[in-house]
């Protein structure tokens, strides 16, 4: 994948952690007030959970804490929260997730490669999921985005296209 596929997709993943993270935070606190922060970091593994409390020392807030590699373990332990938003998908969510942080890591890493169908599957996620919980702006952001690449990418195949130029010292048979 070009890397301005690569830097279409940074984009998109920053939009998306910054809506999600607020979506996160309502449904914790529709349960538990102020205390959601102790009831996020239940869901997160033994490391996270060293690395969360890292971060509140280093004086982060608990809603920038909240990172892609913690949404799966938070789609499957709090199911209940999200099945109102995510009904008939919500077994689907977690998967989606992973499949998000995954290809999130690998842009932030600077993979060499970036599946092509990966990619797409992502974007249908993060737009899926942002239809989904109701955030139509972010939906919209994200198509833009998108569509963005593939403008650009239309506009280079005519750049080149125009910049071919005979220069021989035989002419064209048609002039």
């Amino acid at each position: 994948m070009a890397n301005n596929n690569q830097d279409q997709l940074f984009k998109a993943f920053g939009l998306f952690i910054e809506a999600f993270r607020p979506y996160v935070v309502s449904l914790l606190m529709e349960e538990d007030g102020d205390k959601w922060p102790a009831k996020f970091v239940e869901v997160l593994s033994f490391d996270q959970k060293e690395k969360w409390n890292m971060g509140l020392r280093n004086g982060s807030t608990p809603e920038t804490l909240i990172d892609f590699h913690h949404l799966k373990s938070f789609a499957i332990q709090k199911k209940d929260l999200l099945k109102k938003d995510f009904t008939k998908s919500i077994s689907a969510l977690p998967n989606w997730l992973s499949e998000i942080a995954q290809l999130r890591h690998e842009v932030a890493h600077f993979s060499a490669e970036i599946n092509e169908d990966e990619a797409t599957k992502v974007w249908i996620h993060m737009k899926t999921i942002a239809k989904t919980i109701g955030m139509p702006e972010l939906e919209e952001e994200l198509k833009k985005i998108q569509n963005s690449n593939i403008t650009n990418q239309a506009e280079k195949v005519v750049v080149v296209a125009a910049e071919t130029v005979y220069s021989g010292a035989l002419k064209p048979w048609f002039q």
